[in-house]
Order: structure tokens, then sequence, then C-alpha cells
């Protein structure tokens, strides 16, 4: 959706006290991240986008994830399912 939500790495801006924090607790995620940013970002662009991500913990609106080629288009809320599911149709025969 291009009206809500971003895609970021939240711990860049957690605090968790170091006695909770669980060894690997954020690899999960971060690896599908990484996968998507590998993919999606232009080669010239990859540095650039994992380190505002991972040292400065920007934001990526809806608006911004399409410029920079991270998600593949936005859709309002009552056509998100219309969309992925187009999306998915394309995608289908490969």
């Amino acid at each position: 959706r291009g009206d809500r939500g971003f895609l970021c790495m939240n711990e860049v801006d957690m605090k968790p006290d170091p006695g909770e924090a669980a060894p690997g607790r954020f690899a999960h995620a971060d690896r599908k991240l990484m996968a998507i940013i590998h993919y999606k970002a232009p080669h010239e662009d990859r540095a650039h986008m994992l380190r505002t991500m991972i040292l400065e913990g920007q934001r990526f609106a809806g608006p911004d994830a399409l410029r920079s080629g991270l998600v593949d288009r936005l859709a309002e809320e009552s056509r998100v399912l219309l969309e992925a599911q187009e999306l998915a149709a394309q995608w289908a025969s490969k």
C-alpha cells in the first residue's frame, strides 16, 4: 500500500536490554530483507540502500520503496489482493 507501512530494519532503533537480547534474535528477518535488497535493488544503488537501512535505520515508505525498486507496485487498500493476484498470475508461468 502506498498510504501506510514501510520497509526498514527496526532493530537499528531498538535498544534492547543486553541481558534480554538473544543472539541472532533478528537474524532470520534480516536475511529475508537482505535477500530482497540483493535481488531488487539495482547494483549501483545497493550499497547506498544497505548503508542507509543498516546504519541509519532509514524507513522506506511505499512511494520510496517503489522508486528504489524494493517493491513492484503500490495499491490502494481495496485493491491489494487484486494486485497481488495479478502479479502472481504474471509470475506463475516462470
